[in-house]
């Protein structure tokens, strides 16, 4: 069976699906230069964003990571704006820990050491943020 993609397939955003899977988190990428500004963790309002894959999002109520432009990621799903492209050069992962990181420590080491594996991730760097 010969199965044709309409799209590239990015090891990036590969091995933030395969950390996710792997260690259960509910992980977001970000493209670094698409983010203005300090970032904060908040509770979703009215605002919507465009979300990868599905469209106009609703946030309300939802925690939700927002900058100097407002949200832009979820624990459900990212936003096109930071989005992760061809043409990223620094992301940013944020694994939301709603389980007192209990196994955090070990799923930022994977993701250190996938990074570096398989996208050649160089100075990768690592906190928790509470």
């Amino acid at each position: 069976m010969v199965i044709k993609l309409d799209t590239e397939i990015n090891n990036l955003v590969d091995v933030i699906n395969l950390l996710s899977i792997s260690t259960t988190y509910s992980i977001g990428g970000f493209t670094v230069e698409n983010i203005a500004g300090n970032i904060s963790l908040d509770i979703g309002d009215k605002s919507t964003y465009t979300a990868i894959g599905r469209g106009v999002l609703n946030i309300e109520f939802m925690p939700g990571l927002r900058d100097n432009l407002g949200f832009f990621g979820t624990p459900t799903s990212d936003s096109e704006r930071t989005m992760i492209t061809s043409e990223t050069k620094q992301i940013l992962l944020v694994f939301y820990d709603f389980h007192g990181n209990v196994a955090l420590n070990n799923a930022l080491k994977k993701a250190s050491q996938y990074l570096e594996k398989y996208c050649d991730g160089m100075n990768v760097n690592t906190e928790i943020v509470t």
